[in-house]
């Protein structure tokens, strides 16, 4: 034994004795004697408030890093990481699944090294779950039709290598088959055979390990554990099925405990630790004086945490380490505590992070510490760390932030008035309710709202029929309904912690609740895009009064529930004020100026709930990044994209400026997450191009906004007499709406070879893109001042500052018009403004000017999807009209291309590129090519090139 062992065994053998220093202290924690103790982190770097932690002050654990497993760019799932050595080999398992966790059709795979540093290629443990392969109708989903495995970890047990897993359904968590099962491991062929099912209705946390009786324990949730609480299964020597059941006492009474792990203290008691999913952001504990047969009462500890999974043990020379996410404010970094008693940790340190990093389980073998983790649940991960690394590891004088932190929210009561939190992983809640389709023009909105009357989740009907499903910000359209008639819907929420939450709808007849679909398509209607957290306690239904009348509303926790429920109150607030939406006639700017038709595709018709966006026709394209920050994880923006074509080459501008990044995200997730934009400091850059392809670095064109707390956002560049004009406004940031709007011109100063400041454009005005001729010579862009009211400016030929304004729609009630632009017919007489729509209908807003935008006609709906994005037209030199938009009405993705041969209606529709948020479009014609500019989740400046002769080839014939 070397003498740091000897130490620490003489240490434990004091503290069996009760003679340790910490006796002195009342509030130390004793499995006996003081089991209500709170205290857990200690030390004199850390501050009181133990959630005032800068986790970026801890010290460095160096160790060497490899990755077992990526499946970031198949959109896979990787997670639930276990590790073991077996008979001189390391073993890693872990779950892996498709697109999201815990899906129908997840198996358990595994890798194999001989250092824990070079691993060899994922195999599958697992076979196929039953009938839930990737030819199931039901793979991918989460159903109670379709079965997924889950990894639980390796037992070693008389001298064979066990892997435990879990199956069950894979509709929620978890399914009454659920049931753990072992897999043995043949040494000498490498393979796994099937050894049965060790426990019915159970799935553990990590493997069985023994306790000082000489039995196995290991933890384990029912597939009810949200109402049924947490137990300690105990045996396994007899067989591997040997088992009994003992409850931790208050763990569904007094905190919604989840993820258990338990270790044995120096003097033979137990220590258990949970994950509060009440989330007060700290570990909760409990003891054990008689081998886990009864527990005390668990108690919040002072150790923060991120809600997550984590994993600890006790080390060959006796002290304890806990490997957790103790950031309460996001799963970023790892980190170990160390502790000589297993009751007390007095140090912190930094493992991994800059990203997701969770769900660790951790081994020590041959002086080192091995621990495995998953990276946003894509990767499997493991870190090799000498077990010196430890013994050096130095607390700073203090890791207090320098600066307070934002408090984290309370724990919410073990009693409340709330149905669901869609913060909590895998809750669900059902919603019946009859009700009428409301007449044309009419809509009808049911909502479920915080006790605060805060709406989150919307299902509505829009004034021509549109179905839709709102779930935070996100929206998603569905078919028509026959108005006047009445129908049924049946509802189903669930929550999710770290993902987007899950809204499904089922229309029926009326009279019946419609039954719960066991296929995702056969909802009516999905939204899988929404993420909030909030405590849903409140019913508002906004609707005319007739429709009012028919409309009743059940809730429950089961779709069996609803059936005997008794109709609930709900709250009547104001229907949104009808937009029109007329039929889908010809349109014509004189004869039929309020026709809704824009779309007739040779596939789907006038219905655009018929396009399959992932099926459209791509067309090809050179494709090229001018300028990415997506490497700031969210705490930059680039945004607003522009192109022009001017002195022999392309040039792009666009707003780039600070982000606000969204604290539960990883940066890693944010590369595709929009952070927040427009705020205080944003410039606007520039960059020049030969091709429209190879781009020079960027560079800063207005300079920094000239007043503090203001912003620039890029408006596009305007040829001008031969000059070029770049126009950008200035504003109070963040959001453009407030005193102090301008446009203002910058003019390219082609000897010095930078812009210039030219003054003021218009005061109180944001454009949406430049100024382009109109039919009687002058120039014309559209304009939204400080109170969001969209207008159309006409002049700048005298000078570019001269500018009268003419009213485009009042903004606000009728339909929110936002984004407006505006492109000539082929008669040279009339215009057409297309308008985006802020009540998120899902189809862009259509009107007619037939005397050079001085008078415009109603305001109406089209039939042309539209993600609420921004969207550009042009009139290409053959003589068709090219409109780029998010026409997903989903989400901004992809991008597409749309060609009408008369400007009225758009008969041909392409995929330009997606897979991501895109949107931000602009579109210039040169030399035989279209030049597309966007941006990528507000974060990338981006070009495509595409050839007409490719369009001209691909379109349908006249």
């Amino acid at each position: 034994m070397n003498t740091k062992s000897l130490v620490y065994a003489v240490l434990s053998l004091i503290a069996i004795h009760g003679a340790v220093s910490s006796a002195d202290d009342p509030d130390y924690p004793d499995a006996a004697s003081n089991p209500m103790s709170s205290l857990m982190l200690a030390g004199d770097s850390f501050p009181d408030d133990k959630h005032q932690i800068d986790h970026a002050k801890l010290p460095r654990v160096p160790g060497e890093h490899s990755v077992v497993s990526d499946v970031r760019e198949d959109r896979g799932v990787n997670q639930h990481n276990y590790l073991v050595n077996h008979q001189g080999k390391y073993l890693v398992m872990w779950s892996d699944g498709p697109e999201l966790e815990d899906r129908v059709g997840q198996r358990v795979k595994f890798a194999i090294s001989d250092d824990a540093v070079h691993w060899g290629e994922p195999r599958f443990l697992t076979p196929i779950p039953p009938h839930s392969g990737p030819n199931s109708p039901y793979y991918n989903t989460r159903s109670e039709k379709g079965f997924r495995y889950i990894a639980r970890g390796f037992w070693q047990r008389d001298g064979e290598l066990y892997a435990l897993v879990a199956l069950d359904e894979a509709a929620g968590f978890f399914g009454p088959s659920l049931e753990l099962r072992a897999f043995r491991f043949d040494v000498e062929n490498e393979s796994w055979q099937d050894s049965g099912v060790i426990a019915d209705n159970a799935i553990n946390n990590f493997p069985p390990k023994r306790i000082p009786s000489g039995e196995w324990m290991m933890s384990r949730r029912p597939f009810n554990y949200a109402s049924a609480g947490v137990d300690f299964l105990i045996g396994g020597n007899k067989s591997m099925t040997d088992w009994e059941t003992f409850p931790v006492l208050g763990t569904n009474s007094q905190l919604r405990a989840e993820e258990p792990l338990w270790w044995q203290l120096p003097d033979g008691n137990l220590a258990a630790l949970f994950r509060d999913n009440a989330h007060s952001k700290f570990l909760y504990r409990a003891f054990s004086t008689d081998n886990g047969r009864t527990w005390s009462k668990p108690v919040k500890t002072n150790f923060p945490d991120a809600t997550s999974k984590l994993y600890g043990f006790q080390l060959g020379d006796g002290r304890y380490v806990l490997i957790s996410n103790s950031n309460p404010r996001a799963r970023d970094p790892l980190t170990i505590a160390i502790s000589d008693d297993g009751l007390v940790f007095d140090k912190l340190g930094y493992l991994a992070g800059g990203r997701q990093v969770d769900y660790p389980h951790a081994i020590e073998h041959d002086g080192n510490l091995l621990v495995a983790f998953a990276s946003g649940k894509r990767t499997v991960e493991v870190l090799k760390i000498e077990l010196s690394a430890l013994d050096q590891l130095e607390m700073p004088k203090t890791v207090q932030s320098d600066s307070p932190l934002p408090a984290v929210a309370a724990a919410k009561p073990a009693a409340h008035a709330d149905w669901i939190d869609l913060g909590d992983e895998g809750d669900e809640f059902y919603l019946a309710a009859n009700f009428r389709v409301p007449e044309q023009g009419q809509t009808f909105d049911l909502s479920l709202a915080t006790s605060g009357g805060d709406e989150r989740v919307t299902i509505g009907i829009a004034a021509d029929g549109v179905l839709s499903a709102g779930l935070y910000q996100k929206t998603t359209f569905g078919p028509t309904l026959e108005q006047g008639e009445s129908l049924s819907m049946l509802v189903r929420i669930i929550s999710h912690a770290k993902q987007a939450d899950e809204l499904f709808v089922k229309i029926g007849p009326a009279g019946e609740i419609p039954s719960q679909p066991t296929s995702l398509s056969d909802w009516t209607l999905v939204n899988r895009q929404g993420s909030s957290r909030a405590n849903l306690a409140r019913i508002h239904v906004a609707a005319e009064k007739d429709s009012l009348e028919s409309t009743r509303v059940r809730i429950g926790s089961t779709a069996s529930d609803l059936v005997d429920a008794k109709p609930i109150k709900f709250s009547v607030v104001s229907p949104k004020p009808p937009v029109a939406m007329p039929d889908l006639s010809m349109a014509d700017p004189v004869t039929n100026p309020t026709s809704g038709l824009m779309l007739r595709l040779a596939k789907t018709g006038t219905d655009p709930n018929g396009i399959d966006f992932g099926q459209l026709p791509r067309l090809p394209a050179q494709h090229a990044i001018i300028s990415d920050v997506r490497n700031q994880g969210g705490n930059w923006v680039h945004q607003h994209a522009y192109v022009a074509r001017h002195d022999g080459r392309y040039w792009a501008m666009w707003s780039d400026g600070p982000g606000k990044r969204f604290e539960h995200l990883t940066p890693e997730q944010h590369r595709n997450v929009v952070p927040h934009h427009d705020q205080a400091g944003t410039r606007v850059s520039y960059a020049t191009s030969l091709d429209g392809v190879t781009w020079r670095k960027p560079a800063d064109l207005t300079g920094p906004p000239r007043i503090e707390g203001f912003g620039w956002i890029a408006r596009g560049m305007w040829v001008r007499n031969g000059e070029l004009l770049a126009l950008a406004s200035h504003y109070r940031a963040p959001g453009y709406p407030g005193k102090g709007l301008s446009l203002e011109a910058f003019c390219w100063n082609e000897t010095d070879g930078h812009w210039e400041p030219q003054g003021t454009v218009l005061d109180d005005t944001l454009n949406n893109f430049p100024p382009k001729r109109l039919p009687s010579g002058e120039f014309m862009m559209t304009r939204r001042d400080h109170q969001r009211r969209v207008s159309v400016m006409i002049g700048g030929v005298k000078s570019f500052d001269h500018w009268r304004t003419l009213p485009l729609a009042s903004y606000g009630k009728a339909g929110q018009p936002e984004e407006p632009y505006w492109y000539v017919l082929p008669d040279q007489k009339s215009i057409v403004g297309l308008i985006r729509d802020n009540a998120r209908s899902g189809r862009l807003l259509r009107t007619f000017s037939t005397d050079n935008g001085q008078s415009w006609s109603p305001i109406v709906g089209t039939n042309f999807p539209d993600a609420t994005s921004k969207f550009f037209v042009l009139r290409t030199s053959r003589g068709y009209y090219a409109l780029v938009s998010n026409a997903n009405p989903r989400k901004r993705d992809p991008l597409t291309l749309a060609i009408s041969r008369d400007g009225l209606v758009f008969t041909d529709l392409f995929y330009l590129i997606g897979g991501r948020h895109i949107d931000y479009p602009h579109l210039i014609e040169h030399d035989g090519s279209l030049l597309v500019a966007f941006s990528g989740a507000k974060q990338t400046m981006e070009v495509l090139k595409i050839s007409l002769d490719e369009i001209d080839s691909r379109i349908s014939a006249p």
